[in-house]
């Protein structure tokens, strides 16, 4: 099951809806003929979220309603977290959007026992996204949000660190301290930075362009400037400098965690 729950998120991640909806509906088939369905903690939450993105909210509920009553009652927390992510998915597919955040919260929690740190950040990322579809203005779900982004990014999971901090940006207002761009020269720019680490994490420009919510054009002009800037002539040199980057920074080896692990 795991296998499959990252060609799941690795489709999801590259919106290809269709593709993520096909491998949850062969994974499910899978899970059916074994009845084993305690295995279907680690991807029952992915396969309704595929479903519902790919429109397929009826075969959503379908998945939920056969986890649900396979493992009743849940027999861990794994379970329980992961069946309240799917009532959750299915909640913000009827656009009731605020039993949606109190869903994802309780399933952080719930992850955050077991403990499962990174789907609990990805769960409270969730649950923001849902109260700030509400009120765009939600302060509590704006830190809530950044404080995610953080988490993530001390786990090591860089590419969905930067997938947050994109959607954290543009709600938040940081007042210039002087007019004009700084001007860094020789050194990389925070942007620059960013592109930088994921391109050195293996992703393509398209890919960064979606997580970071900029044009293909821009991220290789990005990209372009930092090889330049490093002195290094390809993506595998970039990938060492990344790697000497997280290091003496102190923190975990970079990993692009977000499309090749769950959510």
């Amino acid at each position: 099951m795991v296998t499959s729950t990252v060609r799941i998120r690795l489709a999801l991640a590259r919106e290809d809806h269709a593709a993520a909806c096909a491998e949850a509906s062969a994974a499910w088939s899978r899970l059916r003929g074994k009845a084993i369905w305690a295995w279907a903690a680690e991807v029952a939450p992915w396969a309704v979220t595929a479903a519902v993105r790919a429109g397929r909210v009826s075969a959503a509920q379908q998945m939920a309603t056969e986890f649900t009553v396979g493992v009743t009652p849940p027999h861990s927390s794994l379970v329980a977290a992961a069946q309240r992510w799917c009532r959750a998915a299915l909640a913000e597919a009827r656009d009731d959007l605020v039993g949606a955040a109190d869903d994802y919260r309780a399933c952080a929690d719930l992850y955050a026992a077991v403990p499962r740190p990174y789907s609990a950040n990805l769960a409270t990322e969730a649950a923001a996204a849902c109260s700030l579809a509400v009120d765009a203005s939600d302060g509590a779900a704006i830190q809530q949000l950044t404080n995610a982004a953080g988490h993530l990014a001390e786990l090591g999971a860089a590419w969905d660190a930067s997938r947050v901090r994109a959607r954290v940006r543009p709600l938040v207002t940081v007042p210039s301290t002087r007019p004009g761009r700084p001007a860094y020269r020789d050194c990389l720019s925070p942007r620059e930075h960013e592109v930088a680490h994921l391109a050195g994490q293996g992703l393509t420009n398209r890919e960064i362009a979606t997580t970071l919510h900029l044009s293909p054009r821009t991220v290789e002009h990005h990209v372009a400037n930092a090889m330049r800037k490093l002195s290094v002539s390809s993506r595998r040199q970039l990938h060492s400098w990344a790697a000497l980057s997280e290091a003496s920074s102190g923190g975990p080896g970079p990993r692009a965690a977000g499309p090749a692990t769950p959510r």
